[in-house]
């Protein structure tokens, strides 16, 4: 899953999503001093990290299974209880929001543009059947990063089938296969684009596909390596895979170098799998990085709603200047806000969405995930 835990044989990998999911909050976030870093600003390709990541766990845990006879209710039922219950928490905690939102636009005359335009009726069902990244409408609304939560779920179903029906004859080149022709429709479709690979509501569908089987068959890789790597050569490795990582995600805002982050990220993936010696490994296996990870999904679903209120009382409670407002891709409105104190209004939110996430996991996520695990085992 897109963020299944993962057994502590991989927590290296654990902790490196949650990384991801900070820095993709990150990029999120109004507040800046001059102007966003580049590798912040480009964050949002780590979501294609969580594809892959997503992936090589699904191999792991299901793909014997499926092999094995294990039915469709009873997988659908799996991965259902884990995306959905806090997908749609998460989109139900955007209604008190949007509601304030439109009477301050419509009676108070607050605010920059109607925020039923975006947040429309017909969009909020789009999420709750988790279609609205299928091609259905020209933007994100509601929660926006959820787009991935919907093409994930459906690329689960494209595993259980592509895994069940070529059972016979399946070999992990085909994952492979299946991952460069997913690619290939996304460059195709992106043609005319002179500007990005990374779709969302329109077309993410062969973005996620491409990352997730180029993980299945990064799995099939790192169970047939037998590479016994000393402290040394593997720090070095790590570190040179990571700077590599970050000079490509630095340049990502071209389209040319959108591609070539994909299977870094599966090379990555593969080194942190057939072992853990390295400094880099060292260092996510800590304990306070691992948990980092294990709360991942919830800083994913819940930081765009924090980010978003801190800027609207920035702006609206505490009077204070809002820079401009720009565009993201999709014309999504984006507010700017310069100030000297970002770093630190920054670090403050980012703490704040652990602390929320960390109760939202205990309280909710874990509770709703196990519920549906019973309910699978049951049938």
């Amino acid at each position: 899953m897109l963020f299944e835990r993962i057994t502590m044989k991989f927590d290296s990998l654990e902790s490196l999503r949650g990384v991801a999911a900070l820095l993709v909050a990150l990029s999120h976030s109004s507040f800046l001093y001059g102007q966003q870093h580049v590798f912040i600003a480009n964050a949002g390709v780590f979501v294609d990290f969580f594809f892959v990541l997503s992936g090589f766990v699904m191999a792991f845990a299901y793909f014997d299974k499926v092999r094995e006879g294990m039915p469709f209710s009873r997988f659908i039922l799996l991965r259902f209880g884990r995306l959905y219950p806090l997908h749609l928490l998460t989109l139900l905690l955007w209604v008190p929001y949007v509601l304030a939102k439109g009477y301050a636009f419509h009676v108070l005359h607050l605010g920059e543009m109607d925020p039923w335009v975006k947040n429309s009726p017909l969009r909020f069902v789009y999420n709750i059947f988790l279609v609205n990244s299928l091609g259905f409408d020209n933007d994100l609304g509601w929660n926006a990063p959820a787009w991935s939560i919907s093409v994930e779920f459906y690329t689960y179903i494209v595993f259980f089938f592509f895994v069940l029906l070529l059972r016979p004859v399946y070999r992990p080149v085909f994952s492979l296969i299946l991952s460069v022709l997913s690619y290939a429709a996304l460059v195709y479709v992106a043609r005319d684009d002179p500007h990005t690979l990374l779709y969302t509501y329109k077309y993410g569908i062969f973005r996620c596909m491409g990352g997730f089987f180029l993980g299945m068959f990064v799995y099939h890789l790192s169970q047939r390596s037998r590479i016994q790597l000393k402290a040394f050569p593997a720090s070095l490795i790590e570190v040179a895979l990571l700077l590599i990582a970050c000079a490509l995600i630095a340049e990502s805002h071209h389209k040319a170098m959108q591609l070539p982050v994909f299977p870094v990220f599966a090379v990555i993936v593969y080194v942190l799998s057939i072992q853990d010696v390295g400094v880099v490994s060292r260092f996510l296996k800590m304990k306070w990085m691992v948990l980092l990870g294990t709360l991942s999904y919830s800083i994913y679903m819940i930081h765009m709603l924090v980010f978003v209120l801190a800027a609207n009382i920035w702006q609206y409670v505490l009077k204070l200047p809002v820079s401009s407002m720009t565009h993201r891709e999709g014309g999504s409105p984006f507010k700017v806000i310069d100030t000297p104190y970002a770093d630190l209004i920054n670090l403050g939110l980012i703490a704040l969405v652990i602390v929320i996430s960390y109760f939202v996991y205990h309280r909710f996520e874990s509770i709703f995930r196990d519920s549906f695990r019973r309910l699978a085992l049951r049938r």
